[in-house]
């Protein structure tokens, strides 16, 4: 409120009774130990004046509603409901080999979850269903039905133009230029690898359509990605889902890749069975070859060792224990060439591989179903890799899988087991040669001629032992070449929802709307919590630490002259502020206080001589003395001379009672500033000051020492030590509390005693509820008292600026 607008102090109650609320106040504190109010901390969030930010901010919070019902608007109209489609693999025990004749090959579910995302699965159904080309309204996907690939495609956004005579079609890049140009009858688009020739009844003149264009991998990769495949290694079930806006078009897109899927399957295990087979059928021939060789050195043995028959008698006529004999002796050979034949396959196969064929030829492997075994799983990998390596790459998943299941099969099972059976044989060799020794002393020499026919005979056996099971083995993979099935089912086809899985519209709505209001909201806080400059009474105490005398509200003026309602407001609110500063003041004797501000225009000037008004209005003998020499109104507030004053007394131009001013009120009195020495600061500093304000004292119930800004000069700082006491007068919205602040803490190197804080112009609901009083309650009827009188009074509006 402005210093130069002051008001009539028409008593509306009682004069001397302070209010209710005033009775708070608290004695002040000195300077030094002013700290933060109890309650809550000066970081913590006051919820009480919560509404008063809002309204202070309310634009931003308004805007941020309507943006936000905006928002929420565009985000229902952009979040389509979302439809899950789904279906069911079965894959029983993980096979995949052949069904009918069964060779042993194995692939777990694993292998086909890997197989159902892949690119040779996914890009066909991007090819079959036209995904690679995207129009950007639905209603225009008429014109992309005739659409096939002819090249490489050459992502982007286009827009195909039908011109106006319809007649010509035209494709024109994102910004507008030209593409391709042709005519309605001709395929368009072999310049972005497509080959576009939409129907004619749908090229009327005039007509343009935008449409994204992406390359067929890149298409099968976002759908590779938006499935959802789940399974168990427990479980013989592949559960795959697919979400989208349109549930028909999820189905339709699920249920061809699951073909796709199949088809792909049957190729692969199609593939993986003639890789077998070719294998199988290598080593057939070996096996043959071996046979032939061994029944052919049979022959040749025969002819050159033609017997009589009285020899061949004898030969047939031997005894057992000859026969024995014998049978050691070959047995010996036989152990001895199947450990020399381990020992070269073993070494041959260190780095390179292992080689099934000269494994699988040892006899003593051959006699091992656990080493057949595990050759027999390193022959199917080996075939599956070499299939899957016709379509894919080694980075792909099922292959990577098999080179690790092959690098543990040849690198640790198959030697373990090799060296498991070669220390057997040199176990076996060792005993077999020990009874050799003791037969041949009892039975003596043998006819090299019946031990070399036996070795042979045994020889053409294995052979044969041996074709007739990779035979039987090769016609059991050639038949499941033939009828190629990877054992693998579609037990539950997609099927159109009716209802989406969840309607997030909604949700995302409320989500966005109360965001946007939330972000309001903090931007609020957060600009109130930014804002250093006094907002209410509340803020003296956190942000000053010191208490509140007292608050001024601010008061609306009609015509120059102060609203009836606001008026009583400021009668009470001056009372409540006079309470306050005899309460925190304390002390016996006359009541004498400096009252300054941090800044000019706080109102301080204006709050001196209303205050001094409602003491005078007590009954107290009151006087001002303007200790503002530079600056002071205090002489213009109460209609009184300016010269001579306070600086011509102090200086010894002018006695006490020259200067000595009458205000209208019969118990106020005024000293203004007087002449504008150039010493005049200094002045405030003599012995003449202090016996100034002893004199003061012995006349005088109240003094009241209105000094000039503390961030003005050190005059404050002078007076507050003389009076021993200080008020201090901050404007809400106006004064700068880290200013303030700074100020308080300056005060606390000197004696003065900080009594608090008046809060001049506080809006009606910045906690002025807190510090006012309840309206209406006035008297009824009661006669004016012009406690300023004359010129001053026509020219009392109360405002809010001053100093």
């Amino acid at each position: 409120m402005s210093d130069r607008e002051r008001f009539d102090l028409t008593p509306h109650g009682g004069t001397g009774v302070p209010s209710e609320h005033a009775r708070q106040s608290t004695p002040g504190v000195h300077a030094g130990d002013a700290g933060h109010g109890e309650g809550e901390e000066p970081g913590g969030l006051d919820f009480r004046k919560l509404p008063s930010t809002l309204l202070r901010y309310k634009w931003l919070v308004l805007a941020s509603v309507v943006l936000g019902a905006l928002a929420a608007s565009a985000s229902m109209a952009l979040t389509p409901p979302r439809y899950t489609v789904s279906a069911l693999i079965h894959t029983p025990n993980g096979q995949t080999g052949v069904t009918a004749i069964e060779t042993g090959q194995r692939q777990s579910s694993l292998n086909w979850q890997n197989l159902l995302p892949s690119f040779s699965v996914v890009e066909p159904v991007v090819r079959e269903l036209r995904l690679y080309i995207e129009p950007r309204e639905p209603e225009d996907a008429e014109l992309f039905e005739e659409v096939e690939l002819a090249g490489d495609v050459v992502p982007g956004r286009y827009r195909l133009q039908v011109d106006s005579s319809g007649r010509t079609l035209q494709i024109l890049g994102r910004e507008g230029e030209l593409v391709e140009e042709a005519s309605v009858t001709e395929g368009i688009g072999a310049s972005l690898g497509i080959r576009l020739t939409p129907r004619p009844e749908h090229l009327r003149p005039g007509r343009n359509a935008e449409f994204r264009l992406t390359s067929p991998r890149e298409a099968a990769g976002g759908i590779a990605r938006s499935m959802n495949i789940q399974t168990n290694q427990f479980i013989e079930y592949i559960s795959v889902s697919l979400s989208g806006g349109d549930p028909v078009h999820a189905a339709r897109l699920l249920n061809t890749v699951l073909e796709s899927f199949l088809r792909e399957a049957t190729e692969l295990s199609r593939a993986t069975s003639d890789q077998l087979s070719s294998t199988l059928e290598q080593q057939l021939v070996t096996a043959r070859q071996t046979l032939q060789e061994a029944e052919g050195e049979l022959e040749a043995f025969h002819r050159a060792n033609v017997l009589s028959p009285a020899q061949q008698g004898a030969v047939d006529g031997s005894s057992p224990a000859m026969d024995a004999y014998i049978d050691l002796q070959l047995g010996a050979e036989e152990l001895e060439r199947d450990r020399g034949a381990l020992l070269r396959a073993l070494e041959a196969g260190g780095g390179a591989g292992i080689r099934i064929q000269a494994l699988e030829a040892i006899p003593a492997v051959q006699s091992s179903s656990e080493l057949m075994g595990a050759l027999e799983q390193v022959a199917e990998a080996r075939a599956e890799r070499r299939a899957l390596l016709q379509r894919y790459t080694e980075e792909y998943p099922s292959v990577a899988e098999l080179d690790a299941q092959l690098r543990t099969l040849e690198g640790q099972v198959v030697p373990s087991l090799a060296r498991e059976i070669l220390e057997d044989l040199e176990a076996r060799l060792g005993e077999v040669t020990s009874r050799l020794q003791t037969r041949s002393a009892e039975l003596g020499a043998i006819p090299t001629r019946s031990i070399r026919e036996a070795s042979l005979r045994r020889e053409v056996g294995r052979a044969e032992t041996l074709y007739e099971d990779v035979s039987q083995r090769y016609e059991s993979a050639r038949l499941a070449s033939i009828s190629a099935d990877p054992n693998v089912r579609v037990v539950d086809w997609a099927e159109p929802p009716t209802h989406p899985e969840s309607d997030r519209s909604t949700l995302m709505a409320m989500v966005v709307f109360f965001g946007f209001m939330g972000g309001g909201l903090v931007g609020a806080l957060v600009l109130d919590r930014a804002d250093r400059r006094v907002r209410s009474p509340a803020d003296v105490e956190w942000q000053l630490g010191v208490q509140v005398l007292g608050a001024i509200p601010h008061l609306r003026t009609r015509g120059g002259r102060v609203q009836p309602a606001d008026h009583e407001h400021a009668i009470e609110a001056f009372r409540s502020i006079r309470t306050g500063i005899l309460f925190a003041h304390g002390s016996a004797g006359p009541l004498v206080i400096t009252v300054t501000s941090p800044d000019a225009g706080d109102g301080k000037s204006f709050t001196v001589s209303n205050l001094a008004l409602c003491f005078a209005e007590l009954g107290r003998r009151t006087v001002i003395v303007d200790g503002d020499v530079r600056r002071g109104i205090q002489h213009k507030l109460l209609d009184v001379e300016r010269k001579p004053g306070l600086t011509d007394c102090l200086s010894g131009q002018a006695t006490l009672e020259e200067v000595l001013s009458p205000a209208e009120h019969p118990l106020l009195s005024v000293i203004p500033r007087g002449s504008g020495l150039q010493n005049g600061p200094e002045l405030l500093s003599t012995p003449a000051m202090q016996d100034l304000l002893a004199h003061l004292k012995e006349e005088f119930d109240v003094i009241l020492v209105d000094s000039c800004p503390i961030g003005a000069a050190a005059d404050p700082v002078i007076l507050g030590t003389l009076t021993g006491s200080l008020a201090l007068v901050v404007r809400s919205g106006t004064t700068d509390s880290e200013r303030a602040e700074g100020m308080l803490r300056n005060l606390r190197r000197f004696p003065v005693r900080v009594l608090g804080a008046v809060v001049n112009d506080v809006s009606q609901g910045d906690h002025y509820n807190y510090y006012g009083y309840v309206p209406g309650y006035g008297v009824d009827e009661v006669e004016q008292l012009h406690l300023v009188a004359g010129a001053t009074q026509a020219r009392g509006a109360v405002g809010s600026g001053g100093r």
